[in-house]
């Protein structure tokens, strides 16, 4: 779920390359998935796209039974989407705002779980993993409060279900990186991306490739024990 964007493009290839199908949606843009199809063929044949508003319930539920009907089941659903943040202190953010990034990553969420019920009740033992942010840790940055506030908002949902899921062989886990590289961050300002790159321990942000390895792990077999875990993958600088 939100495969064109940085995190998520890198996980779709790495997946194609690991041998999954991916079902892969997009909102705003599909030009990195259709350059997979266009320049490998062999990959191309296991990537299947899709337009889709995740705030849209009907319209998951059409996704995942289209899906269903032609693939049977759903092995794992990953959540790496994001509504566009802009640097807002939180006096001049209105509740549109704050609405928008809740609807798109909590919402969301909710959606899909909503349109699998009868799949996870079933014991389809479906692997859910969340983008999350090491935001989620210590003190948030400043100018983000609406997308800060998904984010945890998101965190107690995934905490939640990774606890009510377990029953049926389900399992719930979450990846909070620190500042990546993506074109999320083309309305910030060079100087802060520079200034966070500095105060990281290893000196750099991260990049979508660092983020996407996790989520090849926590997809695959590897990964069965592994349910409520959050990774923070921000080069040490929040140490959880």
């Amino acid at each position: 779920v939100g495969a064109n964007g940085g995190i998520g493009f890198s996980a779709t290839c790495r997946l194609l390359n690991g041998d999954f199908f991916v079902c892969a949606t997009y909102f705003k843009k599909k030009n990195n998935l259709e350059e997979i199809k266009a320049n490998n063929k062999d990959l191309s044949k296991s990537l299947f796209t899709k337009y889709l508003d995740v705030r849209n319930e009907a319209k998951v539920a059409e996704l995942v039974m289209t899906i269903l009907n032609k693939f049977k089941r759903i092995d794992a659903v990953i959540f790496s989407v994001s509504a566009e943040y802009k640097y807002s202190r939180a006096l001049d953010s209105s509740w549109d705002d704050f609405n928008l990034h809740f609807e798109v990553q909590v919402k969301a969420i909710h959606n899909f779980i909503v349109a699998l019920q009868e799949q996870i009740k079933a014991q389809f033992q479906i692997k859910f993993i969340a983008v999350l942010s090491d935001s989620c840790f210590g003190v948030p940055p400043k100018g983000f409060s609406p997308y800060v506030s998904a984010k945890y908002a998101a965190l107690g949902l995934s905490k939640s279900l990774a606890v009510e899921l377990a029953e049926y062989g389900s399992t719930f886990n979450m990846i909070s990186p620190g500042m990546v590289e993506t074109t999320l961050l083309k309305n910030l300002p060079a100087k802060l991306l520079e200034l966070n790159a500095h105060e990281n321990p290893l000196k750099k942000n991260a990049k979508a490739g660092d983020v996407s390895s996790a989520i090849s792990f926590l997809c695959s077999d590897k990964s069965d024990y592994l349910n409520g875990t959050n990774i923070v993958i921000n080069g040490g600088k929040i140490m959880a």
